[in-house]
């Protein structure tokens, strides 16, 4: 897979603020990939030089063989963006021709009809809930048809089924061929949806891969929760080890799951005790992502 983005050494201050400090990665055609980072850490900015908004220092960043500037230009990216400026008073209908108008394209109707948006097109922007209007902004962001498309945190302030169904469409925009940079604080979503995760930190990148590479950089202990029908006597497993206990529900940590799964088990048949409840808990992206940033600050 050809890289689409190309940052090399990449470098922005404001003032005595030194914001970039020799940034580098690579964004592949047709991923998702997320870049991530604490409050900051850069990202904002990385974020807009790619879209051509700003301008770096020193350093190149190439996209597609052309500046950002001339992408910007020729229309090939397109931006979602965690706020909207629109009118409180337009309408859908009267933002997508706008758009579409700027653009010098026809009026992309269809996209209207493929985000839901047809039974309200004479809403005004200010009456719409925001699962809505987060349909709306990934709607305009796509009039151009771009090739590659940067969504900041597109689900912010969305129910659980909100999520579901920009999460469905941000796929689907995959599969059409569109490269998508991705940023967000919810880490989850991260986890579910990006190909390869860039965590920023003071200026560059701490870590870059895909997100169980991430997680699984350092051999992190699973824990297991389990819950039993009676107390029973703790004993030592060699490949287990008893964290704490709660009534009846005990809690172990383990690098190697099958062979402490089975010394546990075993020892329950012999006792004879039932097991209620079991779980599995894996080390998560937010838990890799906090360790790292923590870490980083300590530093």
């Amino acid at each position: 897979m050809r890289n689409i983005i190309e940052v090399e050494k990449l470098t922005k201050s404001y003032g005595l603020n030194h914001v970039l400090k020799g940034l580098s990665f690579e964004v592949r055609e047709n991923e998702i990939f997320a870049l991530l980072g604490p409050n900051g850490a850069g990202k904002t900015t990385t974020l807009e030089i790619i879209e051509g908004l700003r301008k770096h220092k020193d350093g190149k960043i190439i996209i597609k063989g052309e500046t950002p500037k001339e992408i910007l230009k020729n229309g090939e990216i397109g931006v979602q963006l965690q706020s909207s400026s629109l009118p409180p008073y337009i309408k859908i209908q009267e933002a997508v021709e706008l758009f579409c108008k700027w653009k010098g394209i026809k009026t992309r109707n269809d996209l209207i009809d493929e985000f839901g948006l047809k039974e309200i097109r004479n809403h005004v922007y200010r009456t719409l809930s925001t699962g809505q209007k987060r349909k709306l902004h990934l709607a305009l962001a796509l009039v151009n048809n771009p090739k590659i498309l940067v969504l900041d945190e597109p689900t912010a302030g969305l129910d659980v089924e909100g999520r579901v169904v920009l999460h469905e469409k941000i796929r689907k925009l995959k599969q059409k061929g569109i490269t998508i940079i991705l940023s967000s604080h919810d880490m989850a979503e991260v986890e579910k949806l990006a190909d390869r995760v860039a965590i920023l930190l003071d200026g560059k990148i701490k870590t870059i891969g895909n997100p169980k590479e991430i997680i699984n950089s350092k051999k992190e202990e699973t824990i297991i929760s389990i819950e039993l029908n009676q107390d029973i006597d703790m004993m030592s497993f060699e490949n287990i080890n008893f964290i704490n206990k709660e009534e009846k529900n005990y809690k172990f940590e383990t690098k190697a799951l099958l062979k402490g799964i089975n010394e546990l088990t075993n020892y329950l048949l012999e006792k004879k005790v039932n097991i209620i409840d079991l779980k599995i808990e894996h080390p998560t992206l937010e838990e890799k992502f906090v360790e790292l940033t923590n870490r980083g600050e300590k530093k």
